[in-house]
């Protein structure tokens, strides 16, 4: 057994604690245990498997907090452990040392406490599920960075509303030196085809200016946002000076 690569026995009717001796299996890349009646905790000796790229253990009845070993686990791409009774924080290490993550899934369970900001540099994170938890504080802002993201639910925690991860203050984030990473990627691929680097140059450019005359436009403060029609000159004439083309600087 000690060559195992795969071990599948999902969706039987096994009970009891998660054997410790798994950890011995150290050649093992998956591990589905999921949809089962397993109790317990997650044993931290599973942190010794650093092969391990898959680990399902969710709707199941464990309980316990998620062990930080797991992190030294840093070949992991998916966590699941929805639907069990997991209690505890969020560990950082999670964050800060698997780099290959890209799906994990923690809901509906009774985690607690803040998510931690160190989630923000899983670069590769496709999906992130951390709702029907007891979390809260704040979202975030660094989940800006999370470019390849394309599901994130956070909903039905105690996560405080007027910190969402709204659009104003992801543009905030990524200005000014990233702000063609949040543009319509096309844009990019469009502007590089028609004049190469150049005009990836006069794309951030213009994107610049226009961000910031809507970050302008959506202070807080009423009193601080600019008249509209001083800022649309303004950004007329950005646009005719980087994009060399001709643009109507009348206002009807």
């Amino acid at each position: 057994m000690t060559n195992l690569t795969y071990l599948c026995l999902s969706q039987n009717n096994l009970n009891g604690a998660i054997p410790l001796c798994l950890s011995n299996l150290t050649k093992l890349t998956n591990i589905e245990l999921q949809v089962n009646y397993f109790t317990g905790s997650i044993p931290k000796e599973l942190g010794a498997l650093t092969k391990l790229e898959m680990l399902h253990l969710h709707t199941n009845l464990l309980e316990g907090s998620i062990p930080a070993s797991i992190s030294n686990c840093t070949a992991l791409r998916q966590i699941t452990l929805f639907e069990n009774q997991i209690t505890g924080k969020i560990p950082e290490e999670l964050g800060a040392k698997l780099q290959n993550m890209q799906l994990l899934r923690f809901d509906d369970n009774q985690l607690s406490g803040k998510i931690p900001v160190t989630l923000s540099n899983l670069s590769q994170l496709i999906l992130l599920n951390l709702s029907l938890n007891r979390l809260d504080g704040e979202v975030p802002l660094e989940f800006g960075k999370l470019k390849k993201l394309e599901k994130l639910y956070l909903h039905s925690s105690n996560l405080m509303s007027k910190t969402e991860l709204d659009l104003r203050k992801w543009v905030c984030f990524a200005f000014p030196n990233h702000v063609l990473d949040i543009v319509d990627i096309s844009l990019n691929h469009e502007a590089y085809l028609e004049e190469g680097s150049g005009a990836l140059h006069k794309l951030e450019q213009c994107c610049i200016h226009i961000l910031d005359a809507g970050m302008m436009c959506t202070e807080e403060n009423p009193q601080k946002r600019p008249l509209i029609s001083s800022v649309a000159q303004m950004e007329f004439g950005t646009l005719h000076m980087e994009m060399g083309k001709n643009v109507d600087m009348s206002l009807d």
